[in-house]
Formats: C-alpha cells, structure tokens, sequence
C-alpha cells in the first residue's frame, strides 16, 4: 500500500508479483520475488516458515538467523484449484510402482527363506546383480553360505557350509 501512495513514489520497488497464470490446461502458480536489495527479517527465534502456494526468491532474500525458511519452489509448480492435482494416470503410475516393489520383495523374502531352510552340503542357485563372488561367504544366526560356483550373468550356486 505504501508504493501505491503518494508517499511512497519516491521509494524504488520492493518486489515483483507476478499472479497464477494458465498455460495450456494447467494454472502456474504465482511467483513473488524481492528486488532492489531489500530483504525479509523474521523475528529472531527457534522456528521455521513453510514458503507454500508459490514460488519466491524470500530464502535467498532473509536476514540469516535462528529461523529456518523452507520454500517450496518448482519450476513447473502448478496451481491446484481443485482435488488433490494427483491425475489418473499418476495414480496407476504409482499403483504400478508400488506392485512391483511388493513383487520384488516378496520374491527376496521367499529366496531368503529356501536359504534359510537349507541343510549343511544342501545348495541353492539365485539370482544377484552382476559379479563373480566365487568364494564369498556370508554369515547368518550360526549358519554359513558359500558361492561355491558363479554363474555367467546374474546366477550363482550357493552351499551350506555350517
């Protein structure tokens, strides 16, 4: 309100706001950003201020002291102006995603538990990331697995050797 007053004609501009604007089928969120040298000073204290809703440049703006600024900037930050901005296609995205890491770690936990289940001299082939790891051992609860062979790629031959 000061700038916008005869008093305040002689100060030189303090900020620039540029509004949420539409782009396409999305609303870009709004952009503050602090010009001409001025700065932000929070009272001085042990506590955060979320930046939300937009983007600013007040984090590299602020007097430093106790007070911790957590923008939240993004250079394709979208306004939501309904619901939770989360698409269909985001959510089977991540519905997949999730599917697969249960997947994966459920063939892991059963692959742990044939090794476990093993006797001393059984052996196991399993899978691994790439590598020789002939002569490897690894140790467990009393019991002790070695490489004993290291297959081409990703396979190897496991013993129990106590």
């Amino acid at each position: 309100a000061l700038q916008a007053s005869e008093a305040g004609m002689s100060f030189s501009t303090t900020h620039v706001h540029v509004a949420p604007s539409v782009a396409g089928s999305a609303t870009l969120a709004r952009v503050v950003t602090l010009v001409n040298g001025y700065f932000v000073t929070f009272e001085d204290g042990q506590y955060a201020v979320n930046i939300v809703g937009g983007n600013s440049n007040v984090a590299e703006a602020t007097t430093v002291n106790q007070v911790s600024i957590r923008p939240q900037n993004s250079a394709g930050l979208v306004q939501v102006t309904s619901g939770s901005g989360v698409l269909p296609s985001d959510v089977t995205d991540i519905a997949n995603a999730v599917a697969a890491g249960r997947a994966e770690t459920d063939a892991t936990i059963a692959g742990l538990r044939a090794l476990m289940a093993l006797q001393v001299g059984d052996q196991m082939t399993i899978a691994h990331p790439a590598g020789d790891g002939t002569g490897s051992q690894v140790a467990s609860g009393g019991a002790t697995w070695s490489v004993v062979t290291s297959g081409t790629g990703t396979q190897s031959v496991v013993r129990r050797t106590a």
